[in-house]
């Protein structure tokens, strides 16, 4: 089969592409597949196809396997409709895809008929088919891809490839002996390390026709390019390309190949071009003879890149051979560059990776090569000739965002994410070999983990900085290449981390110019085994900001001391000041302090300038970040990843400060592996207002005991009390935990208010489906059980409970699923509760179902769905539903039981009694200072009579009761009805005496709205547990209030006057003189009391100065 020598294709303009790279790439895989696939409702092009790589193969079953095959493409093909946003997003594109190449892979043996089928057959009949694919979608999609890959021995297509080996299985010849598309991957490492060596073996080898089997090859190629090609010229066609042949030039004219430009209208019918020919031994041993013409400055695009050419040279021609370059004298340089700029017409950047994670973006993308000829400079001297590649990268960046499912510590960190902008070139050529350009900064970490005598290298830190050099200095290139070791020095291990060589070089003719500095450590670990004395210690610096860090571990036998410490330099802020956080422990073999409990360890944390990140405490549990504050293992081995942590957990805040105690209690034991419950707890104090306690806490519990476990549970938990905000919190997450093999996980958090906007929610699991839950509660997976440890049977157990002030809610589910090939049993059961107190009763909502399939067909099922109220009496309504195959029957039922007799009703209460009595009570009634401040003022001590209190004559009285709620409609108190229907109650007034009190102000509790409401199930769910009502009144005078005179006990105020002639001698007294109501004003102005620190504190000193309101005319 001979493809066609010469070729001017049509290149089109830019257009509209996908930009994420990732996204092309699963796409192209799927536009590989995707013919495979259209063949399931074609007979006849299923028989054409196959016959086009030479299979025959069993039809039925060939499009049972091509329609599963489709189902997963046409899947793959909707989910990449969009690029992935995210790393969840991409996982899921990537099990798409996953699945589609799977689906391929898994070549049933049905396909090859009945007989006994060879082990290694759907093997071979993969690879022909994967060969013929690749082919196929090169050749229609990507033909410039598809030429390439030819002319480097990569893919041999149909017609130049040997015939196969046939293949026969029950006297039928499944594999036919036909030359069929062949890929040939295993060439690629000789490609990329000697590809000239590849080529001499595909096109020099002893006997072989060598123009016959490249020039045509590369006329392909150079068609698909956009160049006009042509190879075997006819002597006596003058095409106008290059010079007269002469005699033997029209001889050897059929071998030769003719490369040529388009002409450019703008510039006239110039052409700029080659003729290439070979000259092997017999005809002079010159090798490849080049002979050029013209010259050439055009571009074209192809597709989104635009392609320009520039050249210039003479006619003279020039050999590449065993002589190296042969050039006539005389003849002018030849220089050629090709250039292809990638153009965004949107100027949106190309990119690789997820938008909701790391991603690659570049603006500007540029590939070039060039070529140069010119004479040798001097005789023996190097040749002329130079050639080379370059990439460069333009306006490109690294940039990070977080994925909107990533932990609070990342997000913490990085909340605007992060962006490092570079340009960065590589390029290679014959005369500078391998040199750099642009302005990049970049790095990367490799695991290595490597011994080398006492030296264990864990892992490298590589940083490339690049910087173009300014006027004629060649470019700058700053490497660092670190390392953190850790050295074997006997009794002790040291560790180093990021030290190694910082280099700086320049590439400049080829040369490399390195100019090495040592890179000091930027953290320095030390473990010390000396006889008694064990442990180590870590010190660790960062420059960009400022902190120190260090770690601490002493054993003096069972006694272990372990520190961790931050100290910062700066506020987060920039501005000047500094921070710290240190928490110290000691461990030591259980101490028994009855009742099975034990005391094994107690530390202590201290914060200064630090505050305790609740949010990061809440989200950090699921990734254990607790490990760096409770008791850290091994702190010093694991202080670059603790130290960070313990950072984010505590980070710098002025004016806050932090101190704590640490406790290791265990229970069921007598040593450390024998106990059955262990408990590390911290208890953190945040001071100053609002004050915060914090208390964080993991719980161990192993049976039979916790170094060898059957039943595991191992829980974190955090709980905080915010004094300023009124609120308390506590969060917990199971992790790690399993019985008998069975995983366990689940969370659970409580949120509770007081004041205003009083709130209480305890759950467990999570909430009722139909209950809203109270702002910012987090959302709980379900407290879980897989009793499988696989997916297929798989077994699942999940529950919750949860608690507020209105209900209380459970509910569980179990979900069942087994297939055997694509018979497939699944079924669920669940319920869901909500019992309410008053009155009592609960509602209970049931659905269950099992379903029988085969693949995705349902072909039986029934379901049931259920609601049940009671107790009294039961009343059941729901529906039963089943299906077979195209048939399906619903049944709805509702029905009662166990009626028998109504309750007792509960006895009506006269509210207003009830209101009357409380209020009546002594204990109601209470007495407040002047609302302006702190007295200045000492009261007396008398005792008042009984019933009776002591009132300020400047205070006032309030009287609060909690019965029941004023001033709202009342339906009911608990479960007892209110005598004459519902009422409402309120305070108008107070009598003291003959004096009748005017109100100043309402008194307000707290009330659960479900006590004295009629409230439904939906609203009890979604109402708030607390509320704020009118609890009682306060009462109040305008002036002074004396009582009687049979209370009030009069004086008068005497001025002491005292004459003092020297110091060293006692005072002389005068008598004492009665101030008048002047003077005794003018003294009490600039008296004691007048300075007292009670004069500017507390609400007083927020009194703003009295203005003056005036209204100016417009």
């Amino acid at each position: 089969m001979t493809e066609p020598l010469v070729n001017t294709p049509a290149l089109s303009g830019p257009g509209t592409e996908r930009r994420d790279a990732l996204g092309v790439f699963l796409t192209e895989i799927l536009d590989l597949v995707e013919p495979l696939a259209a063949l399931a409702d074609n007979e006849v092009s299923r028989e054409q196809f196959l016959r086009g790589f030479g299979w025959t193969l069993e039809n039925t079953a060939f499009t049972a396997w091509i329609r599963t095959l489709g189902t997963a493409v046409h899947a793959a093909r909707n989910l990449l409709a969009d690029p992935p946003d995210g790393l969840a997003a991409l996982r899921r594109h990537a099990a798409e895809i996953r699945t589609v190449v799977q689906a391929v892979r898994n070549t049933p043996t049905s396909l090859f008929g009945t007989g006994q089928v060879p082990a290694d057959l759907p093997e071979l009949f993969a690879a022909d088919l994967l060969a013929h694919l690749v082919t196929a979608h090169l050749r229609g999609n990507r033909p410039a891809v598809y030429r390439t890959a030819v002319l480097l021995g990569l893919l041999v297509p149909a017609g130049r490839a040997p015939a196969g080996e046939a293949r026969v299985i029950g006297g039928v010849a499944v594999r036919l002996p036909v030359s069929r598309d062949t890929l040939h991957l295993n060439r690629l490492p000789a490609l990329v390390r000697d590809p000239e060596a590849l080529l001499r073996e595909l096109y020099l080898y002893a006997g072989a026709d060598t123009a016959a089997l490249l020039f045509p090859l590369v006329a392909d190629l150079a068609g698909e390019l956009g160049l006009d090609s042509v190879f075997g010229l006819d002597a006596g066609l003058d095409t106008g390309l290059g010079p007269d042949l002469g005699v033997y030039g029209e001889a050897a004219a059929k071998d030769m190949l003719q490369l040529s430009t388009r002409p450019n209208p703008v510039a006239g019918d110039a052409r700029f071009g080659a003729t290439l020919a070979l000259s092997p031994p017999e005809r002079g041993d010159l090798g490849l003879v080049v002979i050029p013409s013209g010259t050439a400055d055009f571009g074209l695009m192809a597709g989104n890149w635009a392609v320009r050419l520039t050249a210039e040279a003479g006619d003279a021609p020039f050999a590449i051979g065993p002589q190296g370059l042969t050039l006539p004298a005389g003849v002018p340089a030849l220089r050629a560059t090709l250039t292809a700029t990638r153009v965004d017409e949107d100027g949106s950047p190309w990119t690789v990776g997820v938008a909701g994670g790391l991603r690659l973006e570049v603006g500007r993308a540029e590939a070039s090569a060039h070529l140069a000829v010119r004479q040798r400079s001097a005789p023996g001297g190097p040749d002329g000739i130079d050639y080379g590649l370059e990439a460069k990268a333009g306006k490109a960046a690294l940039v990070f965002t977080p994925d909107p499912d990533a932990d609070g510590f990342v997000r913490q960190v990085f909340p605007n994410g992060l962006r490092v902008p570079f340009d960065l070139g590589i390029g290679w050529s014959r005369a500078k070999g391998l040199h750099f350009t642009g302005t990049a900064g970049l790095e990367t970490t490799l695991p290595v983990h490597a011994a080398l005598g006492p030296v264990e290298i864990r892992q490298v830190h590589l940083a490339l900085h690049a910087a173009a050099g300014a006027g004629s200095e060649p470019e700058q290139v700053r490497a660092r290449v670190t390392a953190d070791l850790t050295v074997d020095l006997g009794i002790a291990k040291a560790t180093l981390q990021g030290a190694g060589l910082s280099l700086g070089f320049s590439a400049e003719g080829g040369d490399v110019d390195l100019s090495p500095k040592f890179a000091a450590p930027t953290g320095v670990g030390l473990v010390i085994a000396a006889g008694p004395v064990t442990g180590g210690g870590y010190l660790s610096r960062d420059e960009a900001t400022g902190e120190y860090g260090g770690a601490l571990q002493l054993g003096f036998g069972d006694f272990q001391v372990k520190a961790l410490g931050l100290i910062g330099t700066r506020m987060p802020d920039g501005s000047d000041g500094w921070s710290m956080i240190l928490l110290g422990a000691g461990e030591w073999s259980p101490v028994q302090v009855g009742m099975g409990f034990s005391i094994a360890g107690a530390g202590a944390v201290v914060g200064v300038n630090r505050t305790a990140n609740v949010d990061a405490l809440r989200t950090g549990l699921r990734a254990r970040a607790l490990d760096a504050v409770l008791f850290p293992d091994d702190p010093v081995a694991k202080a670059p990843t603790l130290l960070p942590v313990l950072g984010g957990l505590f980070p710098a805040a002025r004016g806050r400060h932090i101190a704590g105690v640490m406790a290791r209690i265990g229970w069921g034991g007598a040593t450390a592996e024998t106990l059955l419950l262990r408990l590390d707890l911290a208890l953190l104090l945040e001071l100053p207002a609002p004050v915060r306690i914090i208390a964080l806490g993991r719980i161990l519990l192993g049976l039979p005991s916790v170094t060898r476990p059957v039943v595991r549970i191992q829980l974190d938990a955090a709980g905080v009390v915010d004094t300023g905000r009124r609120e308390a919190s506590l969060d917990a997450v199971i992790y790690d935990s399993a019985i008998a093999g069975l995983a366990l996980s689940g969370e659970m958090a409580m949120r509770m208010s007081w004041g205003p906007n009083a709130r209480f929610a305890l759950a467990v699991g999570g909430f009722h489906p139909a209950f809203t839950p109270p702002p910012g509660f987090p959302d709980l997976p379900r407290l879980a059980l897989s009793l499988t440890s696989g997916d297929n049977p798989r077994l699942r157990l999940e529950g919750y409970f949860a608690v507020t002030s209105n209900t209380v809610q459970f509910g569980s589910r179990a979900d069942l699923r087994a297939a055997v090939g694509k018979f497939a049993v699944e079924g669920h059961g669940q319920f869901d509760a909500l019992v309410r107190f008053a009155p009592f009763g609960f509602t209970v909502d049931m659905s269950a179902a099992v379903a029988v399939k085969w693949g995705s067909r349902l072909l039986m099922a029934l379901a049931l769905v259920l609601h049940l109220r009671g107790p009294r009496p039961w009343h059941a309504r729901g529906q039963v539903s089943f299906t077979f195959l195209f048939v399906k029957v619903r049944v709805g039922f509702e029905v009662t039981l166990g009626g028998g007799p109504a309750p007792d009703p509960v006895r009506a209460v006269n509210a207003r009694d009830e209101l009357w009595s409380a209020l009546s009570s002594p204990g109601a009634w209470s007495a407040h200072p002047p609302l302006w401040g702190d007295s200045l003022v000492t009261l007396g001590t008398a005792k008042p009579k009984a019933g009776e209190f002591l009132v300020h004559p400047l205070g006032s009285v309030s009287v609060r009761q909690r019965v029941l709620p004023l001033g709202v409609r009342v339906e009911r108190i608990g479960e007892a009805p209110l005598t004459g229907g519902p009422a409402t109650f309120s305070i108008r007034s107070a009598v003291f005496g003959a004096l009748v009190a005017p109100i100043t102000y309402q008194v307000l509790d707290q009330f659960a709205p479900g006590q004295f409401l009629n409230l439904s199930d939906h609203e009890l769910l979604g109402s708030p547990s607390f509320r704020d009502f009118e609890a009682g009144r306060s009462f109040g005078t305008a002036g002074p209030l004396l009582p009687p005179d049979a209370h009030t006990a009069f004086t008068t105020l005497d001025y002491e006057v005292a004459l003092i002639d020297h110091p060293d001698e006692p005072a002389r007294e005068f008598p004492r003189e009665r101030l008048g109501q002047d003077l005794l004003g003018a003294f009490a102005a600039q008296g004691p009391a007048a300075h007292a620190a009670t004069r500017d504190s507390g609400a007083v000193y927020y009194r703003a100065p009295f203005r003056q309101v005036t209204v100016n005319p417009a």
